[in-house]
């Protein structure tokens, strides 16, 4: 974990070293800071580190210089093979739901075929970016729109953010807007669940 977040992650990573304890695998749950770097390998609690699962974020290390310092250390033995990053910081760029936009926002890309265009259709609702550069054009057609979009923040989870527009205020929805493309944010269009009718058992 990244420096001060044991205290409150740290009861997620317990049940994990147990299990890898029971298989036969030392174990260690820490913050970046309890790892050190001597003799071109990595070390903790004086064992030295074969794997390092990272659960920290580039913006915890961006907060912290001495922590950034350290993980870049860890990064370099990681492309020298002396240790293994099993979750490089790349791997969260999919954890992002802007990432739907690369499929939604097709049009005139030429990247798929129409049948793949259709399938993304069908499976995707429509998406797009809320960021610093998005064009007036898009925000007033969500505006517009608002009792048909929601709007997610990007890089959160868990609901967290989520500004469903039907439940909001025209002012209320064009701040949400605003503070979304501040942030970060994806917008949706609403998808409402079909209803099924399904028969009553019979005993």
């Amino acid at each position: 974990e990244a420096p001060g977040a044991l205290a409150q992650w740290g009861g997620s990573w317990r049940p994990l070293r147990q299990v890898l304890s029971d298989c036969g695998l030392r174990c260690h749950v820490g913050e970046l800071g309890d790892l050190t770097v001597r003799g071109g390998h990595v070390y903790m609690a004086g064992d030295r580190v074969d794997v390092v699962y990272r659960c920290f974020d580039a913006d915890q290390l961006l907060a912290d210089p001495d922590a950034l310092a350290l993980a870049e250390r860890i990064f370099k033995l990681h492309e020298a093979g002396a240790v293994l990053l099993w979750t490089p910081l790349e791997t969260n760029l999919f954890c992002e739901k802007e990432c739907m936009t690369l499929l939604s926002d097709h049009t005139g890309t030429g990247c798929f075929s129409a049948e793949e265009q259709a399938i993304i259709d069908r499976v995707i609702p429509w998406t797009r970016s809320l960021n610093g550069r998005t064009d007036a054009g898009l925000l007033d057609r969500c505006r517009a729109n608002r009792e048909q979009l929601i709007l997610k923040p990007s890089g959160l989870f868990g609901g967290r953010g989520v500004v469903p527009g039907w439940t909001q205020t025209d002012s209320e929805w064009s701040e949400a807007l605003r503070e979304g493309a501040a942030m970060g944010a994806v917008i949706q269009r609403r998808v409402v669940p079909a209803a099924e009718q399904i028969g009553r058992a019979h005993v």
